[in-house]
């Protein structure tokens, strides 16, 4: 699920002086083994503050990363 529309987040998080540090892309890839047994969801928060979070089984952490917040949303079109 993500808040905000990838278009609308991109633009933000690719404005000068955003502070994301630039990576390589992700690359599609074929599964390289089985399905965890619960699954692990992240979701964008708030793009603009580069807040994404993380669930597996019963537990909830959300990170301050605005670079996994831009692939997610790469990811997303």
């Amino acid at each position: 699920m993500i808040l905000a529309t990838p278009k609308v987040a991109a633009i933000a998080l690719d404005s000068p002086g955003a502070g994301v540090p630039a990576e390589p892309k992700g690359v599609v890839t074929t599964p390289s083994g089985p399905v965890a047994r619960e699954p692990v969801t992240a979701y964008v928060r708030d793009a603009d503050r580069g807040e994404v979070t993380v669930m597996f089984g019963t537990s909830e952490t959300t990170y301050n990363d605005p670079a996994l917040v831009k692939r997610l949303l790469d990811a997303a079109r």
